[in-house]
C-alpha cells in the first residue's frame, strides 16, 4: 500500500492517516527496498531519519487538510472564516473598548498627556490624549480600557496613577465601568452565517430569522408564532408572531420584521417601532428586547491528588460560558450544569469530585432547584458570581 492510499479525498471529505500509521507505512516501504533486516528502531540512525521524514509528511498533510477545510464555513478558522461569510453578506463583529468616567484631582492648570490610570486588578485605563485640570482642581474625563473587550472595573476601584504627572494627585471612579464587547468568536460567527442562509427560505419565519441574524449588532434572537385563534400559553395574541432579540438597533430590527412578515400578521412585543415601506405606508411592528436574568452558581468540590487552586478559575469560566451561550428562553437546569462544572474532556476533571450545585437568580438565595427562564428572557452569568467551595 502506498501513501496515496492513506491520503485521499472522497465523498466523505478529506481522509488522512494518523502519525503512527504513516510511520509504519514508510517503514514497510523501506523494508521492501532494503530488506527485513534493516534496523529502523527509534534509537538507530535510520530509525531517526525515518521518523523525521514521516513527521515532515504528516505536517504537510495537516496543512493540506486545513486548506481543504478552510473552504467550508463549518471548519474554517479566523481569517479564512471571515472570507467565507462575506459570500452571505455578513462580517465578523468588531470588538469595542470598555469605558469608565474618572474623576481627576490635581493642581489647577496641570496638563496630563497620554495619562493612564490603573484599577485594583491591574487593568489599565487610558485617559484622553490631553487633559487640563481646571481652576476648580477637579475634572471628570472618560477613559477607555487598554485592552479591547469586556473589561470591568467596579465603582471606586480605579485609584492608581500609572503614569505619574507633576500636579496630578488623585484618580477615582464614582460609577462602575461600561463594558465593551470582545471580537466575535469563530463559533458565534458560524452560527450567524448559518442563520443568514435562511433569508431566502420559503418559510416566512425562517426568513425573518435569517434577516435578523444578518444584522451586525444582533447577538441572539428567538422566534415564536401563534397560528391559533386564541392567546397561547406564553401570551402571544392570535395569528401573530413574536421576535425576542438581544442587542441590535431597534429601528433596524423593526424594519426587518416589517419587510419579512406576511401581510396581516400581527406582531407581539413590548417595543413598538414605526416603519415606512417603499410606498410610504406606515406600519407599527412590535418585538421583545431579551431581558437578561443574572444567575449565581455555588458548587462544592472535593480536592483530589493533583488539584490546583487555579482549577477553580477554570470551573468558574466554564460554568459562566455555558450559561451565557444558552438560547433565549432556555432555563438553567442543575443537572445540565454538571458537564461544565466537571470540566469534562480536560485533564483537570480527574483532580476533583463534584458534590453539589446550587443556583440562584440574583439577588436570590442559592438552592438546588432549576431556574426557569421566560420566553423573552436570557440567562447570563459572570464568573465572579460563581462560587467554588473546596473541601
Amino acid at each position: 500500500m502506498s501513501i496515496s492510499n492513506l491520503f485521499y479525498i472522497d465523498s466523505t471529505g478529506i481522509n488522512y492517516p494518523d502519525y503512527p500509521t504513516l510511520l509504519e507505512q514508510i517503514q514497510n516501504q523501506l523494508r521492501d527496498i532494503f530488506g527485513e533486516d534493516i534496523n529502523l528502531d527509534a534509537d538507530s540512525q535510520d530509525g531517526e531519519s525515518t521518523a523525521i521524514l514521516a513527521q515532515a509528511i504528516y505536517d504537510t498533510m495537516q496543512i493540506a487538510v486545513m486548506t481543504y477545510n478552510s473552504y467550508s464555513p463549518q471548519f474554517a478558522l479566523s481569517n479564512a472564516l471571515d472570507r467565507n461569510v462575506k459570500i452571505n453578506g455578513i462580517s465578523r463583529l468588531a470588538g469595542s473598548f470598555s469605558q469608565v468616567n474618572l474623576t481627576l484631582v490635581g493642581s489647577a492648570g496641570t496638563v496630563i498627556t497620554n495619562g493612564i490610570a490603573q484599577d485594583t486588578l491591574g487593568q489599565s485605563w487610558l485617559l484622553p490624549e490631553t487633559v487640563v485640570i481646571p481652576l476648580s482642581g477637579t475634572t471628570i474625563v472618560t477613559a477607555v480600557s487598554k485592552e479591547i473587550g469586556d473589561i470591568r472595573a467596579g465603582a471606586g476601584t480605579v485609584t492608581k496613577i500609572e503614569t505619574p504627572t507633576n500636579g496630578w494627585q488623585i484618580v477615582t471612579n464614582v460609577l462602575e465601568s461600561i463594558s465593551g464587547v470582545d471580537v466575535e468568536t469563530d463559533s458565534h460567527l458560524r452560527q450567524r452565517q448559518t442563520r443568514s442562509t435562511m433569508i431566502p427560505n420559503l418559510t416566512v419565519l425562517d426568513g425573518i430569522g435569517g434577516a435578523l441574524g444578518a444584522l451586525d449588532s444582533v447577538q441572539r434572537f428567538m422566534l415564536y408564532q401563534n397560528d391559533t385563534g386564541v392567546v397561547n400559553g406564553i401570551g402571544i395574541p392570535p395569528y401573530s408572531i413574536a421576535c425576542v432579540v438581544e442587542g441590535g438597533d431597534a429601528q433596524e430590527i423593526g424594519d426587518v420584521i416589517a419587510q419579512k412578515k406576511s401581510p396581516g400578521v400581527g406582531t407581539a412585543g413590548d417595543i413598538p417601532i414605526t416603519t415606512v415601506d417603499s410606498r410610504g405606508v406606515i406600519t407599527v411592528v412590535n418585538f421583545y428586547e431579551a431581558q437578561p436574568v443574572p444567575i449565581a452558581v455555588q458548587i462544592t468540590i472535593i480536592a483530589l491528588p493533583g488539584f490546583l487552586t487555579s482549577t477553580t478559575t477554570e470551573i468558574k469560566n466554564a460554568i459562566a460560558k455555558y450559561i451565557n451561550e444558552l438560547a433565549i428562553g432556555a432555563s438553567v437546569y442543575i443537572t445540565k450544569l454538571c458537564s461544565p462544572a466537571n470540566l469534562f474532556n480536560t485533564p483537570l476533571s480527574s483532580t476533583y469530585n463534584l458534590t453539589t450545585i446550587l443556583t440562584a437568580i440574583i439577588p436570590g438565595i442559592v438552592s438546588n432547584t432549576d431556574k426557569i427562564i421566560e420566553f423573552n428572557q436570557n440567562a447570563t452569568c459572570d464568573p465572579e458570581n460563581v462560587e467554588v467551595i473546596v473541601i
